[in-house]
């Protein structure tokens, strides 16, 4: 029996540069670095901000949290940084100005604070596989499935039982009996949910209890209305493909995805998901895999929107086009992150 009450969820608005090549044993390298600027300057940029005629909109500076188009997610368009206080500061209004991206055959998604509300994850999905995981475990222990999560996560804590992280808790062997090894898992896992760390052990787990949720109606993804209008208008030019990369797992993201309480179901306008078995989200590496898997001939034919700097950072290093999405209670950016931004997907055009 599962704890968490029906959610009744609502859609919540809110500089170096390196070239990387494979050397010859396939790992990419950095070969020079110059600043954006001058980089733009080198070559033409994939990415334009335009300028659209408008009588009504002055610039305007919100905070985050007071925006006048909630539903949509629009708060202005920014290029540059936000303050130290974390307030964009001045924003025009967001339909003043479109994004084109030119040869862009690809766009690539991070999830938390980019296609979905923060709050949605944290206050949300984060609570409910803690209420449920203990639940989750007695109901399904003896299945392969279980198993061999529970083999996965054992393998997790031991290496941070070596590594001497403070939160560790010893896992009984599988012969000890079956009440002490789930509370030690129990206590493993709240602990490893309470620090919100990126574990593929964690992530996969959780997965698998957010689909009682989701199968049972108990949860509904939270999708930012502007990015199912992008996700269906790129589609449908047939130019484009849209693609998830996320620290959650796949079936995570398939459900998020497939189970929208406004949208219904937009995996329909999704190629394909990646998770961190590509690589760490912060690791140049990880976005070159992705890169040769999605098969374009230049990384810079990719578009990554995310709202984590240093995402940012590993994607344009990578050789990708990268704009840092600005949403309510999104981590403020540093003044010279040197990235364009954005507010609403509605600012993207194909």
């Amino acid at each position: 029996m599962f704890l968490l009450p029906l959610v009744a969820s609502t859609s919540i608005s809110r500089s170096g540069c390196f070239s990387f090549f494979p050397d010859a044993d396939g790992i990419p390298r950095s070969r020079n670095s110059t600043s954006l600027s001058s980089s733009s300057r080198g070559r033409q940029r994939r990415l334009e901000l335009r300028l659209q005629p408008s009588s009504t909109s002055p610039p305007v500076g919100h905070r985050h949290g007071q925006q006048q188009h909630q539903h949509h997610g629009s708060m202005g368009a920014a290029r540059a940084g936000n303050g130290s206080d974390g307030i964009a500061t001045n924003l025009p209004e967001a339909d003043d100005y479109c994004l084109t991206a030119r040869d862009i055959r690809c766009v690539v998604l991070d999830i938390e604070g980019t296609t979905t509300p923060i709050p949605f994850v944290a206050d949300v999905l984060f609570p409910y596989a803690r209420s449920n995981v203990r639940a989750y475990l007695v109901d399904t222990y003896r299945t392969r499935q279980t198993m061999d999560d529970i083999a996965f996560l054992r393998a997790q804590i031991d290496k941070d039982l070596a590594d001497g992280v403070p939160s560790a808790v010893l896992v009984p062997p599988p012969s000890a009996p079956k009440e002490e090894v789930i509370d030690a898992l129990v206590a493993n896992v709240e602990a490893m949910i309470d620090a919100d760390r990126k574990l593929p052990a964690l992530k996969q787990l959780q997965g698998r209890i957010w689909r009682l949720g989701f199968d049972g109606g108990e949860i509904q993804g939270v999708v930012y209305d502007d990015v199912a209008e992008a996700l269906a208008r790129w589609h449908g030019t047939g130019a484009v493909r849209s693609y998830i990369y996320s620290s959650g797992s796949r079936e995570a993201q398939r459900l998020i995805f497939g189970n929208t309480e406004a949208h219904g179901d937009l995996r329909r306008y999704l190629s394909a998901f990646f998770d961190t078995s590509v690589g760490g989200k912060r690791e140049p590496r990880s976005y070159y895999e992705i890169w040769q898997t999605l098969g374009v001939d230049s990384p810079s034919q990719i578009l990554f929107l995310t709202d984590v700097y240093q995402e940012a950072t590993a994607a344009r290093d990578a050789g990708f086009e990268v704009l840092i999405s600005i949403r309510p209670g999104n981590a403020p950016l540093p003044d010279d992150h040197g990235f364009q931004t954005i507010t609403s997907f509605a600012q993207i055009s194909v």
